[in-house]
């Protein structure tokens, strides 16, 4: 009768034993948050371990609570995704309520969503159409808002963006994605909002036209924002040109001082009285970059401030010679 093994041979033949060896303890909290975080974007595992940076095998371990690997590292990935989205969230709370385009782009989405029509909307970019529409949807939390962009501006990529927007998914045995869509969305006049919809290949704007909008399929209306160009996009082909019922540029109603003092009041509190600050902020929001231009010059003035190294003005001034703009503001 052999010896039983030892030292080094017998922990790799004890294969009961040496899987636990490598398991690493989670911090709970943490991986609840991960899964909450996980159902809200209604996400495979697979789609987030992208967004982690791993695979999906490392959250299938995750959740399951027999997690191997380097623990510090994944749990760091965790916490950073986490507090993007919060920061994210964070910075969409402190939209003003008014100002900037909010009021005309909440008037041209109301009389999409009532009319139930498609309705195209342009305006110069950089003048605050975007953060508009996270306005509105921080109000209707039951619409569906996904941004246009290279990768996703074909039908598929737009339907699979939609799909992304709803969390929980369960479809019936043997139904499609495309089915699953019409059961739960036909007929409850949830608005779809696709921001930079310029970007929308003619195959996306079919599949709005004919699969999101046609009465004999979901039935639900569209809005869709973007710059002047969209226009001539929808004009090319008279079917989808025929289905829009609203269309029209959306303009600010509000003084550029104003708007720029609502800037500052939101990236530097308590320096919105600063003439000088807000008189710099006006300049750089009349420029071609608009308030996507004022917000950059802010956040690094925001920084500045904070840190005790100057004051407003002073702080708007040293942002401006770090950024690459064509406003130049006297030293």
């Amino acid at each position: 009768m052999k010896d039983k093994p030892h030292g080094k041979a017998a922990a790799a033949n004890d294969y009961s034993a040496a899987p636990s060896a490598r398991i690493k303890d989670l911090d709970p909290a943490l991986i609840e948050l991960l899964g909450q975080y996980k159902d809200r974007h209604g996400l495979s595992n697979d789609q987030l371990g992208k967004r982690l940076g791993y695979n999906a095998t490392y959250c299938v371990r995750a959740f399951g609570g027999n997690f191997t690997g380097d623990a510090d590292a994944f749990q760091a990935a965790a916490r950073k995704l986490l507090d993007d989205e919060f920061q994210s969230r964070h910075k969409v709370e402190a939209l003003s309520e008014h100002g900037f385009m909010v009021e005309p782009v909440r008037e041209f989405l109301d009389s999409v969503r009532v009319s139930k029509s498609i309705g195209v909307t342009w305006g110069p970019p950089g003048k605050g159409k975007s953060k508009a529409l996270e306005v509105y949807r921080r109000h209707d939390p039951l619409c569906i808002m996904v941004t246009a962009c290279k990768s996703m501006s074909g039908w598929r990529g737009l339907r699979d963006a939609v799909l992304a927007a709803v969390p929980n998914k369960r479809r019936l045995k043997g139904e499609s994605w495309d089915e699953w869509l019409v059961r739960n969305f036909r007929g409850t006049g949830r608005l779809l909002i696709v921001d930079n919809a310029h970007l929308l290949t003619a195959s996306a704007r079919h599949w709005i036209a004919y699969d999101w909008h046609d009465y004999s399929r979901i039935d639900c209306p569209a809005a869709l924002v973007g710059n002047e160009e969209i226009i001539a996009s929808w004009s090319r082909n008279d079917q989808h040109k025929s289905r829009v019922g609203v269309a029209y540029e959306v303009k600010s109603k509000q003084r550029a001082t104003d708007t720029a003092r609502e800037l500052v009041r939101l990236y530097l509190p308590g320096s919105e009285g600063d003439t000088e600050a807000v008189g710099l902020a006006t300049a750089i929001l009349k420029s071609g970059g608009a308030c996507r231009a004022v917000e950059k010059h802010l956040l690094i003035a925001a920084d500045l401030v904070k840190a005790g190294h100057c004051r407003a003005a002073e702080a708007i001034k040293a942002a401006n010679g770090l950024l690459l703009t064509d406003v130049r503001l006297a030293a």
